[in-house]
């Protein structure tokens, strides 16, 4: 590729970066195995960007008619179109994109890429929206093989909240994790123990699952996990971006083993049949010396039949317990976009989460969020004041709707009034 460029660049030593790129990769040869894997699906062939190099050409393509879908389930979309040409309506442009524009964040999410058909052909592909993007516009971009741009088409899509953004996420008051329970034997560094088998058909991200796979570094694995050549799991370093390539809950993922001290190991407790908690009583892996010289890691994900999800991470707990640590926090379809907490991750710069605030993941399908009295005032912290809930400001808004029980007309009353006229104790009117 250096080489090509070069010899661009000494035939025509004025071109600019974008038209050299342009040159090179849209007029490469058409390879049908390279389809969805690189941008063009083509192949270098720098007789080809000679000769787009010699047509001089500054016409931009035409912008293609009857850009529409065809069909929609839920996110799955098919979108069709009538191709344009290259220069104009004549001939056959090199490239169209297929993006997608959020409409609240204006975020510009690339789709997928297409080789054009001839001039006046109609032409149709299949795409996936991301989760947690429910409307925005759909934008078809056209290229030539020398760069030019032509104007682009756009069409309005929209998904339902539950099939485009199936989960609510709330924080709740630090918890006491669950004591007892069974250990699953993986003790070591990098453990993973496949098909555990679950008491009750756990719904996620559309599916019912029967079984997990449990990791040492804090994460519950729907989809095959990483895994190397021994079997051990490949889920390290923890990444934010890797979540959203698998079925996944993070609790708490870092480098972590579990041979630190005696009674480390991954416990499961059955509370009830609608529940299953998986805690890890483990240490970081630091700097590889001695495990029990690192700071201990405690946490747990709870699991319920409802799809619910919950993650603690103690009371009364104290350094180091949780502290050195470079954690991910968060749930994923295995695509984009992943729900990650951002107060509790932390890729970058080590953080502490002794006796963090609770993490509650509720599915829009089964679970009314405004129900859950942890959701109630993390929303209205972010509504009316910006921000998180900080720890006692939780804790008492949300004991004071509690305290209602069942009382239906003490909710109505309390649930309009707490949450907004303060954030704490002291601001209770």
């Amino acid at each position: 590729m250096a080489g090509a460029a070069a010899l661009l660049l000494a035939q025509n030593p004025n071109l600019t970066v974008q038209q050299l790129k342009s040159l090179l990769i849209f007029n490469g040869d058409s390879v049908s195995s390279l389809a969805g894997k690189t941008l063009t699906g083509r192949r270098l062939n720098v007789a080809n960007s000679f000769q787009a190099l010699a047509e001089n050409d500054n016409t931009p393509p035409g912008t293609v008619t009857n850009f529409h879908i065809n069909s929609q389930n839920g996110r799955a979309l098919n979108v069709g179109w009538t191709a344009s040409g290259d220069d104009g309506a004549s001939g056959q442009a090199s490239l169209y994109k297929l993006t997608f524009t959020d409409a609240i964040s204006g975020t510009v999410i690339f789709l997928k890429s297409v080789l054009p058909s001839a001039t006046g052909v109609t032409q149709s592909i299949d795409v996936t929206l991301p989760y947690r993007h429910t409307s925005g516009t759909l934008t078809l971009r056209e290229f030539d093989n020398s760069g030019n741009e032509g104007a682009p088409a756009t069409t309005s899509v929209a998904v339902s909240l539950i099939e485009g953004d199936p989960y609510v996420t709330s924080l709740g008051n630090s918890a006491a994790l669950s004591t007892g329970g069974m250990p699953l034997a993986l003790i070591g560094d990098d453990k993973l123990k496949l098909n555990f088998a679950l008491p009750f058909a756990f719904p996620f991200f559309g599916q019912n699952f029967s079984t997990v796979n449990v990791s040492t570094n804090g994460n519950l694995f729907f989809s095959p996990p990483p895994t190397r050549s021994n079997g051990d799991a490949d889920d390290v370093p923890s990444s934010s971006v890797e979540l959203t390539k698998f079925k996944m809950i993070s609790g708490l993922w870092d480098d972590l083993r579990t041979d630190g001290h005696a009674g480390d190991d991954v416990y499961v407790v059955i509370p009830d049949s609608s529940r299953i908690i998986f805690r890890w009583q483990a240490v970081i892996f630091g700097d590889g010396s001695n495990p029990a010289n690192q700071p201990p890691v405690n946490f747990e994900i709870e699991l319920r039949n409802d799809g619910t999800i919950k993650t603690r991470y103690g009371t009364g707990q104290s350094a180091p317990t949780n502290t050195n640590i470079f954690p991910v926090v968060g749930i994923s379809g295995g695509e984009p976009d992943a729900y990650v907490i951002d107060t509790h991750t932390s890729e970058q710069n080590s953080t502490s989460l002794t006796n963090a605030l609770s993490v509650s993941y509720l599915p829009r399908g089964v679970v009314n969020p405004l129900g859950n009295s942890d959701f109630y005032v993390d929303q209205h912290y972010s509504d009316f004041l910006n921000r998180i809930p900080d720890v006692s400001g939780l804790g008492f808004w949300t004991n004071q709707i509690n305290e209602c029980g069942t009382d239906q007309t003490c909710i109505s009353i309390i649930r309009p009034l707490r949450p907004i006229v303060g954030e704490s104790p002291r601001n209770e009117c």
